[in-house]
């Protein structure tokens, strides 16, 4: 991130491993958004992370706010908790903790132990936007909402390199953080020859593949179609999942 001054790096974390140089570090680079991951109050994000992880979380957020840093927190929106992070209660706690900005990403049933029970409705979705409207209004933190905000009127991802990539922490490129499928590592060719991949690049050249369907994320939706490119692109090209 250091060696790539105008590109803007979001960089999410559970918090675990910060320490007060770390935090110095973030803060001083200029170029990083770091986001801590809770996914809202504390019985909201020990239910769904672990005992114990959302004290973590406010732990390093309370270490970026000692370096100085810009940061805020990312949260997954899912059935269970969306009434929740949308509150003032809680959009007022992450302001009074320094947060400058707000992810919150709706629930893909990918990773481990995916779960379809998980994710809204339509009708709790359009609610949750509407909220989202709101706040953004009156509030003093930047609230970002994927997918809405990313796709658009137009309903088009700007994944696989047209305006954002995912990098996962074993250095794999990957089109978005719902699709682990990587063909290209940062730690092989580096960051620009990622954008340069044939594996991206295959996939922007099929415009069904970014335009959403059933899902929140569009090629978490076509998976397969993309997994198909990537054994195409590279003999042997791996699923992370």
């Amino acid at each position: 991130m250091k060696r790539h001054r105008k590109i803007l790096f979001v960089f999410i974390t559970n918090g675990s491993l910060m320490a007060p140089e770390i935090a110095r570090r973030l803060a001083e680079s200029g170029n990083v958004v770091t986001l801590v991951s809770m996914e809202g109050f504390h019985r909201d994000t020990d239910s769904r992370r672990g005992d114990g992880t959302h004290e973590t979380a406010l732990k390093a957020i309370r270490l970026l706010q000692a370096s100085r840093a810009c940061y805020g927190f990312a949260t997954t929106v899912t059935k269970d908790n969306a009434s929740h992070i949308i509150t003032e209660d809680f959009i007022d706690t992450m302001t009074g903790l320094g947060c400058a900005v707000g992810y919150f990403v709706e629930y893909i049933p990918c990773g481990e132990n995916p779960s379809h029970d998980l994710m809204m409705n339509g009708e709790q979705r359009e609610m949750f936007r509407r909220h989202v409207l709101e706040l953004r209004r009156r509030k003093p933190i930047v609230l970002i909402h994927f997918p809405d905000d990313e796709y658009g009127k137009d309903g088009c991802c700007s994944a696989a390199g047209k305006t954002s990539i995912h990098i996962n922490s074993q250095g794999g490129v990957e089109p978005c953080p719902f699709v682990n499928i990587a063909v290209d590592n940062v730690r092989r060719g580096g960051l620009v020859s990622a954008f340069r991949s044939s594996f991206l690049q295959k996939i922007r050249e099929c415009p069904e593949l970014l335009t959403r369907n059933g899902y929140a994320c569009d090629l978490f939706d076509h998976r397969d179609q993309v997994q198909e490119i990537a054994g195409q692109c590279q003999p042997g090209a791996t699923d992370r999942e």
